[in-house]
């Protein structure tokens, strides 16, 4: 499969910023020119405009005595050289918009055309309007009009569009770092390699993508954990029962035996019992359909069903607690607290609790031994046990958390493992109301 070459992201996102820039500065230079250049240059046009109508006019008035001085104050004051012509105006037509708006003022104001030309080989400006019966030929230079529109807006055009370039790559160098290594540790996780954690600072968007993808990994590797986890266990609790039945089939070819079928019955039960925990570990990950639910009637109907089984199991939630729920994730995780509370309290006292509030709290309350402070984690692990014998009528399959702690993963829930004041176990199923329906 031929994939087609894509343009990196600091190419793409410069190259989007250089077009987002031109365009920015287009916008910014056409609303300069029209808001604010033009009506400054407008301005100084028919300020130099009437400086040179009102000097060819006071030429024509003064005596010629007071004509020198006359040139001086002019070039003095306002940088405007003025002497009679006695030939035509040669030069070449400029195109700066300052000059031809001179031309058009000097036009309205003389009422008939005016040139302004470049005289050649300098940088200066010559113009010839009439005075009475003479011709006044007025010069001045550039540096006279004191701007260069053009090179200025120029030179902003073309600092705006570094800087702007800079900062895209800047920007973009920095992301693009950041996601390789993520894509580098995607690669590695799709490979079976076990990555290494992403750091989950910077902007918050990084942060957050980092963070996800190291939960999500630490998902991974525990999934292959237990995966591992799980076939090793199957292999060594089924052993035991198989090995038992081989050893009740060879006997049976001797003499038929009752008790000795009995047994073969309890093993193939014992068997059937591992493959259904087995099988409910795998399927705890998938996220069941909710539906509402009270959980003050599902908790005394337990309580019904445990006591009629003659267990000591205490409570009576009698608000009622609507909650949007899986109702079998519920009910697999409660009864397991149960069974474990009965368990480890060896057939003691044990107490269950509903607290409904923004979150439903279902708490199970024991007597028995406690977790010890560095294990209330480990117990959520598959084959786990607080006993270190294999035998199911003491601990368990060693499945029974790990499947409630699967089950709330997926659905959003919290379960935890604490300590009882007076010595026991408190366990506490977690799941917010927000899906509540009244």
């Amino acid at each position: 499969m031929t994939v087609r070459r894509r343009a990196s992201l600091a190419k793409s996102t410069g190259l989007l910023f250089v077009v987002l820039a031109i365009a920015i500065q287009f916008i910014t230079l056409l609303t300069t020119s029209t808001l604010i250049l033009y009506p400054i240059a407008r301005n100084s046009v028919n300020d130099l405009a009437a400086l040179i109508v009102l000097s060819s006019k006071t030429w024509g008035e003064l005596p010629p005595s007071r004509l020198s001085d006359f040139q001086i104050e002019l070039q003095r004051h306002h940088a405007l050289d003025v002497e009679i012509s006695t030939a035509p105006l040669s030069g070449s037509p400029s195109y700066l918009p300052y000059v031809a708006l001179l031309q058009t003022a000097l036009a309205d104001r003389l009422k008939a055309p005016v040139s302004v030309l470049v005289i050649p080989g300098t940088d200066r400006y010559g113009v010839v309007v009439p005075a009475g019966a003479k011709q006044l030929r007025f010069e001045f230079s550039r540096a006279r009009i004191g701007t260069s529109p053009m090179l200025a807006m120029s030179l902003v055009f073309g600092i705006n569009l570094a800087a702007s370039f800079a900062a895209a790559l800047w920007l973009t160098r920095r992301l693009e770092r950041r996601l390789s290594a993520l894509s580098a540790a995607t690669r590695e996780l799709a490979q079976g390699v076990r990555p290494k954690m992403l750091p989950e600072d910077g902007p918050t968007e990084l942060a957050t993508v980092a963070a996800d993808f190291n939960h999500m990994a630490s998902r991974v590797r525990e999934l292959a954990d237990n995966r591992t986890t799980l076939l090793a266990g199957i292999s060594h609790d089924l052993r035991t029962p198989i090995a038992r039945m081989t050893m009740a089939l060879e006997l049976l070819r001797d003499s038929p035996n009752p008790a000795l079928l009995k047994r073969m019955e309890r093993y193939l039960a014992e068997m059937n019992q591992l493959i259904d925990e087995f099988l409910s570990f795998a399927r705890a990950q998938e996220n069941g359909a909710t539906e509402p639910i009270d959980l003050a009637q599902m908790i005394s109907e337990l309580i019904r069903d445990y006591r009629e089984s003659g267990a000591q199991l205490s409570g009576e939630p009698a608000t009622a607690c609507p909650v949007q729920a899986n109702p079998v994730g519920v009910r697999r995780i409660v009864t397991n607290l149960i069974d474990n509370a009965i368990r480890y309290s060896g057939g003691g006292p044990v107490e269950i609790k509903l607290d409904c509030t923004t979150q439903a709290y279902i708490e199970v309350l024991d007597r028995g031994p406690g977790i010890p402070d560095d294990m209330k984690e480990l117990v959520f692990r598959p084959f786990f046990r607080l006993e270190s014998s294999r035998n199911a009528t003491t601990g368990g399959s060693g499945l029974g958390l790990a499947i409630a702690m699967e089950i709330v993963r997926a659905h959003g829930w919290s379960l935890t493992l604490e300590n009882r004041q007076g010595g026991g176990t408190v366990s506490r199923l977690t799941i917010p109301r927000k899906g509540r329906r009244s």
